[in-house]
């Protein structure tokens, strides 16, 4: 709700300068003192900018906060290893799927996570293996510790 507010405000505060600069024109070229026009030109410059700011600032807040509830009951690093291998995979996909919805504004860390995934666990299938089941664990476990440094480093809490 405050954001519409602050776009009606914003939008108003635009308009009356238009209707100012309209009339402003008009004395401005009798008067042949175009500098004049300057003052309201570098107004509404700046105003554009302070709200595409305030966008930008806005869209990362909600970004930050929903990657602070998708990690908030993920355990510590430490904890990892006591964790089964399907909650092991739920963060890995629920962290690519928060990435992946936000990859236009970390495109980078989006490609990174994916090359991690794909190098470690390939084309995941199920080991029977004992040997090949540990490697699985482990690796896993590195993919998983990954996906929960990137989502809490961008929850910033």
């Amino acid at each position: 709700m405050a954001t519409f507010w602050f776009y009606v405000s914003g939008f108003g505060s635009l308009l009356s300068v238009v209707f100012w600069l309209r009339d402003e024109w008009r004395i401005i070229r009798e008067a042949k003192k175009y500098y004049r026009i300057l003052y309201p030109a570098i107004f509404v410059i700046l105003s554009v900018v302070a709200i595409r700011q305030y966008q930008l600032i806005d869209e990362m807040t909600k970004i930050e906060n929903e990657a602070a509830a998708i990690s908030k009951n993920w355990p510590s690093l430490d904890g990892i290893k006591f964790i089964s291998k399907g909650e092991r995979l739920g963060i890995i996909m629920a962290g690519q799927t928060f990435l992946e919805k936000y990859k236009r504004q970390f495109p980078d860390t989006y490609k990174d996570i994916q090359e991690l995934k794909k190098g470690r666990l390939g084309d995941y299938t199920s080991k029977t293996d004992f040997s090949k089941n540990s490697k699985e664990y482990d690796d896993l476990e590195d993919v998983c510790g990954a996906t929960i440094t990137i989502v809490r480093n961008l929850a910033k809490k």
